[in-house]
């Protein structure tokens, strides 16, 4: 029953688990990463590749490329705003998938930390929680104007994945922790016989899971409904760029979309 609880707030906390899931065999058909440094804002985005040029592309088409404009002719118009388009598209679905799938994970370690021990967790589990906000916080970010994607999508899955898994010894100790504390004020402070208090116990830490996982069950719906379109959307991206490329020769090595190495999630 312990294990369960942690187990379900282990995968809540993993982005990665929320996006395989949401995925499913999806991802490993898919095969497809951005690659860059990605800021898409009201009026323009910008994108940084590896070796820093720099591609910018404002809202009324005109292209850039390392603050140099590139001359499009009448006819090549649609396929710079085709590109746009599903630049706009795909970048805020990224950010929106890291960022919300991590707050859920944060907001269900709170809610039972705090219902099991009645207090706010302690300082090492909010410094691993604050670790995994920081590092998503270097990957993406989103206000009301601008969405931002900075490195390989799949290296950004990888990285933070790393820091989750050094953070679960912490969220282990501090979840068990509570746990333990919570039992030993309910046996010794409980009505009715020893096993009676025990049972009273397992059946308030069930209901607590079941109404943790309803919960974030319906939080994270909303991201699978996102995520679930993300590899075609990605797939049109690399057609609207592979077009761009063709009528636009100065751009056919500047390549956002690339094949993802093959990872297991």
């Amino acid at each position: 029953m312990k294990k369960a609880l942690l187990a379900m707030l282990i995968g809540y906390i993993s982005m990665v688990t929320i996006v395989s899931r949401a995925h499913g065999d999806e991802v490993n058909s898919c095969h497809l990463q951005l690659a860059g440094q990605v800021t898409v804002s009201t009026d323009r985005f910008l994108i940084t590749d590896a070796v820093g040029r720099r591609l910018e592309i404002t809202r009324d088409n005109q292209v850039l490329l390392n603050d140099s404009p590139i001359r499009i002719e009448a006819g090549d118009r649609q396929a710079v705003a085709n590109y746009q388009e599903q630049v706009r598209t795909v970048i805020p679905v990224i950010v929106d998938i890291a960022l919300d799938a991590v707050e859920i994970g944060v907001e269900a370690v709170s809610e039972v930390f705090l219902s099991l021990a009645g207090t706010e967790p302690p300082v090492k589990l909010t410094e691993a929680i604050a670790a995994i906000r920081a590092e998503i916080n270097n990957q993406v970010s989103r206000d009301s104007q601008t969405s931002r994607l900075s490195g390989s999508s799949s290296e950004m899955l990888q990285t933070l994945d790393s820091v989750i898994n050094d953070a679960k010894p912490t969220l282990i100790t501090a979840i068990m922790g509570a746990l333990i504390t919570n039992l030993g004020q309910t046996v010794s402070a409980g009505e009715g016989s020893f096993e009676q208090r025990l049972s009273s116990f397992a059946t308030r830490l069930e209901n607590l899971g079941g109404e943790l996982e309803s919960r974030m069950e319906i939080k994270a719906a909303r991201l699978e409904e996102k995520a679930q379109g993300l590899c075609t959307q990605m797939a049109a991206l690399q057609t609207a760029e592979s077009r761009m490329q063709q009528v636009l020769p100065e751009l056919r090595s500047f390549d956002l979309v690339q094949t993802a190495p093959s990872i297991s999630i």
